[in-house]
């Protein structure tokens, strides 16, 4: 970015979400205007619980889970993920936390069976009551270790000891 004769600079991985893409150049582009460096903006994780990234070790976790959870949301955090990880090892936390199944659109089970299938994670954790067995697409969850978790917590937490490296993706329809 380029404002009376500075020229400014940032990076952040961020800008590979469509969702974070703009707000982020225009930021930079208001503060390269007023003479701010826009750097800082290179340490911006994302807001909590919309599609924010936080790191545990070796494990990149990608936050998802809010009242706009949705198959292409899900789908375009896994990608994300994958991207951002370096590697295929994706664990998906995905489903509807108990008591917040009426939020904005809905979570309907087969959006969450397309995503399933889509991201194909080596390891998956279906939160609250949502998506019986018989309708998860078989040949997507083929090797694919399935646990059921009874809330958001106990999912992400879940998922967090079951995996050493990769990604986690938490996709949980639910009120932040």
């Amino acid at each position: 970015i380029t404002s009376d004769r500075q020229t400014y600079s940032f990076t952040n991985s961020l800008l590979g979400l469509d969702a974070y893409r703009t707000p982020l150049m225009l930021a930079g582009t208001a503060a390269s205007l007023l003479g701010i460096d826009p750097a800082p903006l290179s340490a911006f994780t994302g807001v909590d619980g919309r599609m924010s990234l936080q790191r545990e070790g070796d494990l990149l976790i990608v936050d998802n889970a809010n009242s706009g959870t949705n198959a292409e949301t899900t789908i375009a955090a896994a990608r994300f993920a994958r991207e951002s990880a370096g590697c295929d090892q994706i664990t998906l936390v995905i489903g509807i936390e108990p008591g917040d199944g009426k939020v904005c659109e809905g979570f309907p089970d087969e959006e969450i069976a397309a995503a399933i299938r889509l991201i194909r994670p080596q390891r998956l954790f279906l939160v609250g009551q949502s998506l019986d067995t018989p309708i998860l697409p078989p040949d997507a969850v083929a090797g694919t270790c399935i646990h059921r978790a009874p809330g958001f917590a106990e999912g992400r937490d879940g998922a967090v000891r079951a995996s050493d490296h990769g990604a986690i993706v938490l996709a949980v329809k639910m009120w932040r």
